[in-house]
């Protein structure tokens, strides 16, 4: 509901310069913060391990058929008269929905999944895990870096969406890696060889 209203004011796509520094996007901004905030107490209360597969497969459902009815909608046309960017309207209140649908159902449902299937340790996927909080802080530099970088080439849209996912998880990843390197970016990013009894 919050998001719903911020959108009153703030639609999808505007972007304003948050601290003058870094772009931020107010529409989905208090999602970030409510998922920040939901993470840390996750960490802190170990929902990671806790949640019942139950749980969270129902929650991945919830996220798959959400997802399943936002490509629907833009297949079939429709998303522009079902849904809207923002403002005080009840098709604004739908997109919000089913976002937070999305949202909510594939972070826990993922997360599930993903722990039943790595039930041990594999070393690419940890070593992403170490690095992953300095993924999130360094991401949108690396992916709107890419996406004024490839603007105007002259390809389909699909091509430079998919240059521009693998590219930026492939360097979000790898400065969050290497920062842990160096030694003023340990401490801002938190990716400390101590980071974890500290957090």
């Amino acid at each position: 509901m919050v998001t719903w209203v911020v959108r009153w004011w703030f639609p999808v796509d505007d972007w304003v310069p948050l601290f003058f520094v870094m772009p931020a996007e107010p529409a989905n901004l208090t999602q970030y913060v409510s998922l920040f905030a939901l993470g840390i107490l996750a960490y802190r209360n170990d929902w990671f391990r806790r949640i019942q597969r139950r749980v969270g497969f129902t929650w991945l459902a919830v996220g798959l058929v959400a997802s399943a009815a936002i490509f629907s909608l833009q297949a079939l046309g429709l998303w522009g008269a079902a849904t809207a960017t923002g403002g005080v309207d009840w098709r604004s209140l739908v997109r919000v929905a089913l976002e937070t649908l999305v949202c909510a159902g594939l972070g826990v449902g993922l997360l599930v999944t993903l722990r039943e299937l790595f039930r041990r340790p594999v070393r690419l996927v940890s070593a992403m895990a170490t690095a992953s909080y300095a993924a999130y802080i360094l991401h949108i530099f690396v992916v709107v870096g890419l996406q004024v970088a490839i603007l105007q080439v002259a390809w389909p849209a699909g091509a430079k969406f998919l240059l521009v996912a693998v590219l930026g998880l492939l360097l979000s990843f790898g400065l969050g890696h290497v920062s842990r390197t160096v030694p003023g970016l340990r401490v801002l990013l938190g990716t400390g060889p101590d980071h974890r009894r500290t957090a």
